[in-house]
């Protein structure tokens, strides 16, 4: 084998890249190999300015080297977006063009359903500041003020939904702050969903055959702690009867109940579910499905008449979102950076 100097030249180019790739360096040499050191002060600096690491100063050193080597590619972005003091991100024409929509055709047996029937109320996301613990109680809070709203007024008064960016980067305090920037995920659907409320509201939890008159009664509701199998992971199957197929999936799922119906002949019921998938956006599943998802399912009895105070609104309908089935409940069921330890740490990859 004959060795050029410009083959030896490219090996050692070669080589030293990835000496630069795998060696742990210090911090700042590795910023700077990444092009990332000025990013990761500026988010250290606004994790500092909201006192995370003010009973456990030690912490600090900890998120610094998850930054630095993030095994999460997109925490970096959710810095990024944080810092910008930018919005939720409306859909670009590639996205909309490939966005499971909701139609009849696909789900002929459903009643007038106005949230997803009119183009004014129907929101959709797949938006990369949230995950579905974000996604499903920013819609169902959406669904349960235009419900109100139809109730009071009789007419359509499509509403703003809540801007998931700026919830975070306004309402999210302490370690859960630095928990969202490097594992993505804040808190559990359901105690989002008591957060984004109007004081005092009252939710209900109950199970799935009660929830036909309870939709009618209270409109939309959450659907917490959802288990995931393999079946489901399939976005191109919009509906999933009888019990999951394949192993059951580690991450917990949140989504929206729009509707129920009922089929008299075999007294069978099924549900419809809003879910943050761009190309599966609704799911219908029925009893014996749900039942095997041991999800919850939460219902806002409160009206929600009007927008608790210090929320920010995003006018938009559809919000691009990042990826499909991300955990729901991580603090409900142990999930990674859940718990610091008995001495107050956390692991650095959270």
């Amino acid at each position: 084998m004959v060795v050029t100097r410009a083959g030896l030249v490219s090996l050692s180019l070669g080589l030293s890249r990835a000496f630069l790739l795998t060696r742990r360096f210090s911090g700042k040499t590795m910023c700077r190999a990444w092009g990332n050191e000025a990013l990761i002060d500026e988010c250290m600096a606004m994790l500092e300015s909201k006192r995370v690491f003010e009973d456990v100063p030690s912490n600090r050193e900890r998120v610094v080297e998850t930054l630095r080597t993030p095994y999460d590619g997109r925490c970096l972005e959710r810095a990024r977006r944080l810092l910008a003091a930018t919005k939720d991100v409306r859909a670009d024409p590639a996205s909309e063009k490939r966005l499971h929509r909701w139609s009849r055709e696909e789900f002929p047996f459903y009643d007038d359903i106005p949230f997803l029937d009119d183009r004014e109320f129907r929101v959709q996301r797949f938006q990369p500041s949230g995950l579905c613990n974000l996604h499903a109680p920013i819609v169902a809070q959406y669904y349960a003020r235009c419900f109100a709203a139809r109730q009071k007024n009789k007419t359509d008064s499509p509403v703003d939904m809540v801007d998931a960016t700026a919830y975070v980067r306004e309402g999210v305090q302490g370690l859960a702050l630095a928990r969202y920037i490097i594992h993505g995920t804040v808190f559990p659907s359901q105690l989002t969903l008591k957060d984004l409320l109007e004081p005092r509201s009252n939710v209900a939890s109950t199970s799935w055959k009660a929830a036909p008159n309870l939709l009618l009664k209270h409109g939309p509701a959450l659907v917490s702690t959802f288990e995931i199998h393999a079946d489901f992971k399939d976005p191109r199957v919009h509906k999933h009867y009888g019990q999951p197929q394949g192993p059951k999936v580690e991450d917990l799922h949140a989504m929206v109940l729009v509707a129920t119906r009922h089929e008299e002949k075999d007294d069978k019921l099924f549900f419809l579910l809003q879910n943050f998938h761009l190309e599966k956006q609704f799911v219908e599943i029925d009893l014996e499905y749900a039942e095997a998802s041991k999800a919850t399912l939460h219902f806002l009895e409160t009206p929600q008449a009007k927008l608790r105070d210090g929320l920010t609104t995003f006018a938009g309908h559809v919000a691009k979102t990042e990826a499909f089935l991300m955990p729901d409940s991580y603090i409900l069921n142990g999930g990674p950076g859940t718990y610091p330890d008995e001495e107050g740490n956390f692991n650095p990859l959270f």
